[in-house]
């Protein structure tokens, strides 16, 4: 997804994303701008004359993910309520989507996916009562996070 207004240093020189930089021929370092959430490598090009190069920097986004409780004793056919959340500090929306994932052994009720922008100003949640159907043994239940990355959090249940 391309970010607007980033800035990057280019041998030592500060231009925002976007914007063209002429330099001389040889090693052109570029160090992106530090983002919260986010962590960014600096490269190196070796650049000759005449040469037009187009330089991405790609940001990998630390996002957090939540359950609430994160373990739990389910009784058969006694709901108990779960809260999943994903949350970043990175400040630009991003495209994701929260799922939790019910196997077939457990009831749900409500929605267990949502599909969202998530930055430092927005999270996903999901609110979910989840019940046993009989007494089988059900270990965990896992929530995933996609598009900004992928994790997962797991509850035990008996």
């Amino acid at each position: 997804i391309p970010l607007e207004a980033v800035d990057v240093s280019i041998n030592d020189t500060m231009i925002q994303s976007g914007v063209s930089l002429g330099v001389k021929p040889g090693k052109v370092s570029i160090v992106p701008k530090e983002l919260p959430g986010a962590s960014a490598q600096a490269r190196e090009l070796n650049v000759k004359f005449g040469q037009q190069a187009i330089v991405a920097v790609l940001y990998h986004v630390i996002p957090k993910l939540s359950m609430t409780p994160s373990s739990a004793v389910l009784a058969v056919d006694e709901p108990k309520a779960f809260t999943v959340t994903a949350s970043t500090d990175f400040p630009y929306p991003l495209p994701a989507t929260l799922e939790l994932l019910v196997p077939s052994l457990l009831n749900s009720d409500g929605q267990t996916k949502v599909d969202g922008m998530l930055s430092s100003t927005q999270s996903l949640s999901l609110n979910v009562n989840i019940s046993r159907q009989d007494n089988f043994m059900v270990r965990n239940l896992r929530a995933t996070l996609n598009g900004v990355c992928s994790t997962h959090s797991l509850v035990t249940t008996r």
